[in-house]
């Protein structure tokens, strides 16, 4: 069996919308998926006309993270779209075996929500986003397929009349309420969807129809995610609420956004609880006594029996001193004040009661003549100005040089305000200029060694990929600004470059200038 020049090898399913084969294509000698419509579609001249609409734009997502379509056309009949093969699966099928680790889903989320941004910007709306539009290739990368088919399936109803678009599970309230001018912040609702099946193993509505499911998504609340699963961090609670919130203005308004909120939550610290350290009553002492800063330390435990105790010992008892000793220290105590008392009397110990009279303050005044040409013999243009430092500074240094024991040494001519430096970046190694902030992004042109570039941005999660202006005119086969990893240098420090969240229009990355 071929469909055109496909040689259909086998079915893979069967949608709502198309039948699926895997076939190969004769010419490139490669697997490839087709979709077949059903053929009573190509009766219907405007659904003809819209699927040649569609097809095209379709064709046109050119992503790594979206499904590449190569070719569609009609035979016998029948309207068909050929895609790329995916192996993989789907994440459907991975979700048959449970919820997902949750950095796994971190990354998956953060691939997907790029692929998704990228579409929303070109006016491409999903409609149907679900885990069997998401789908793997050999080596388990993931990519977001189907777009467009949702659209051909709304104008088939008008055809057919079945009623309700899309997947009733995944849907938005937007979408169940049939509303016509929809945006993308429907397809961040059905992301939403994903995002809680994936951590729980469990839609968040459940009827028993299609049409109770697409209503539950209209009039009940959110579900809490914590009641399914109570293990998960708290953080993701308030993501779905978030997500799934009823009106499209309280969701992330990108998926961008919801990336890289999933990325936070998974790097949100743990709390623990710290007890509070041990209080060691410590026995009251039955002499008065000076306290000095040693005594504040803590008091060691008691030891043991059988143990030696590490630290001061703490008296527990008061022995009483031998009578001998104590009148020969109140003998040397009389001589000590007496001696004290003398040394005052004759003025041999300065009497710390006694205040010196001070001297009055002198204030001198130097007046000096103006300065003329005339009176210093030399041209005044002649003389360098001072670069003096703002007031505020000169007056912490007035300020600052009353304190007792600071030293301050500063060059106060050196204060100076200087411009920011633009960031640049010198590549050491010649390195690919990819489309994206990772290798699985398309490469579109390679700096050489010693070549140099404006800096533009820095990759949110990874500030080793940095976004470029190579300065040149857009043209084939350069251009505007690309994402670098390899090594290099730059002129400014990591904090001053600008964080984005986004992949800017490669062709015009005025929006991050």
């Amino acid at each position: 069996m071929n469909i055109g020049r496909y040689e259909v090898i086998h079915e893979l399913g069967q949608g709502g919308m198309a039948m699926v084969y895997l076939a190969r294509d004769p010419y490139i000698k490669r697997h490839v998926a087709v979709k077949v419509l059903p053929r009573q579609f190509t009766f219907d001249p405007q659904f003809r006309a819209r699927f040649q609409r569609e097809a095209e734009v379709i064709a046109a997502l050119e992503h790594p993270a979206i499904v590449p379509v190569y070719d569609f056309g009609e035979v016998d009949d029948q309207l068909f779209i050929v895609m790329r093969y995916m192996p993989g699966g789907t994440l459907a099928d991975l979700l048959a075996e449970g919820p997902l680790p949750i950095p796994e889903i971190a990354a998956l989320f953060e691939r997907i929500g790029l692929a998704l941004d990228h579409a929303h910007r070109l006016g491409v709306i999903h409609r149907d986003i679900k885990p069997g539009n998401i789908l793997f290739d050999s080596e388990h990368i993931s990519y977001l397929s189907d777009f467009g088919i949702a659209k051909l399936a709304e104008a088939s109803a008008s055809l057919t009349g079945t009623g309700i678009i899309g997947t009733p599970a995944y849907m938005s309230p937007e979408q169940a309420q049939g509303e016509k001018n929809l945006d993308g912040r429907c397809d961040i609702y059905s992301l939403g969807v994903v995002l809680f099946q994936v951590l729980t193993g469990e839609l968040p509505y459940k009827a028993d129809t299609p049409m109770g499911v697409a209503m539950a998504h209209i009039i009940e609340p959110v579900p809490s995610l914590l009641e399914r699963s109570p293990g998960l961090p708290a953080t993701f609670e308030r993501i779905i609420y978030k997500t799934l919130d009823k009106s499209p203005d309280n969701r992330y308004q990108t998926a961008g956004q919801l990336a890289r909120a999933i990325y936070d939550g998974e790097q949100a610290p743990v709390v623990r609880m710290v007890p509070a350290p041990l209080e060691v009553e410590v026995p009251e002492l039955l002499s008065v006594h000076a306290v000095y800063a040693d005594e504040y330390l803590p008091s060691p435990l008691p030891a043991e029996d059988g143990q030696l105790s590490h630290g001061p010992a703490v008296a527990v008892k008061s022995k009483a001193f031998p009578a001998r000793l104590a009148w020969g220290m109140s003998a040397l105590g009389l001589c000590l004040c007496a001696g004290l008392m003398g040394g005052l009397a004759y003025g041999l110990i300065p009497n710390p009661f006694v205040s010196t009279p001070s001297q009055p303050s002198t204030t001198l005044i130097s007046e000096s003549p103006a300065l003329t040409s005339e009176s210093s013999g030399i041209a005044l243009n002649t003389i360098s100005p001072t670069m003096l430092p703002p007031k505020e500074t000169v007056d912490a240094l007035l300020i600052a040089s009353t304190l007792p024991g600071l030293v301050i040494n500063v060059d106060v001519t050196a204060v100076q305000s200087e411009e920011p430096l633009l960031p640049y970046f010198t590549a050491t190694t010649n390195m690919l200029c990819r489309e994206g902030p990772g290798t699985i992004y398309m490469d579109r042109w390679q700096l050489n060694a010693g070549e140099v570039a404006d800096v533009l941005a820095q990759w949110y999660q990874d500030s080793n990929w940095l976004l470029v202006d190579i300065n040149v005119p857009a043209t084939a086969t350069r251009t505007d600004c690309c994402w670098v990893g390899g090594e290099g240098a730059l002129n400014v420090p990591l904090e001053q470059i600008k964080m984005i969240d986004f992949l800017p229009d490669r062709l015009d990355c005025s929006a991050v200038r």
